[in-house]
């Protein structure tokens, strides 16, 4: 009885195993594809002074405004 016990603790803990792996591994892969996106925002950030980033990409209004106060910055900071 002691061994079937030991056999079914071995096989738990084996599947917990390969779980934690598996976690592991998929953790590390968003991890590199966060790691991607940080660079390729870096990259945009650096060879451009203006991104617009909207959390209502639907709102005309919005977006008029937010074009607006991006071409009132830029006129002011061109008469500096």
């Amino acid at each position: 009885m002691l061994l079937l016990l030991c056999g079914v603790y071995k096989d738990l803990v084996d599947s917990y195993t390969a779980s934690l792996l598996l976690l592991c591994q998929l953790t590390s892969f968003l991890f590199v594809i966060f790691l991607q996106y940080i660079a390729m925002y870096s990259d945009i950030g650096q060879k451009s002074n203006t991104m617009i980033f909207s959390d209502r990409p639907a709102d005309v209004n919005a977006l008029l405004a937010q074009a607006s106060t991006v071409v009132g910055a830029l006129s002011s900071a061109n008469k500096k």
